[in-house]
């Protein structure tokens, strides 16, 4: 399974400056070429020091491996808050 995508990126408002929360739905290619759609929610924690830590939540079950998707997902996550690509 190879992340595409994560669409449908909404910010969710929270009361601590330092948490912000989003929810999306991550576009997944399967080995048989089908694209499957899981809905999932992140969050990124900011430090004092060093780059936020991405927390990643599946709101659909998964019938996969979850570590390998994590991975793939945290970097994705990682790359679009360092290019700018999420909501605020």
């Amino acid at each position: 399974m190879k992340l595409l995508d994560i669409n449908d990126v909404a910010y969710i408002e929270s009361p601590v400056l330092y948490f912000r929360e989003y929810t999306g739905l991550a576009l997944f290619k399967m080995a048989d070429k089908k694209s499957k759609e899981i809905r999932i929610k992140f969050t990124l924690e900011s430090q004092s020091m060093g780059p936020p830590l991405v927390n990643i939540e599946f709101t659909d079950s998964v019938d996969y491996p979850l570590m390998p998707l994590i991975r793939s997902l945290k970097s994705h996550v990682t790359k679009l808050d360092k290019n700018g690509g999420l909501p605020k």
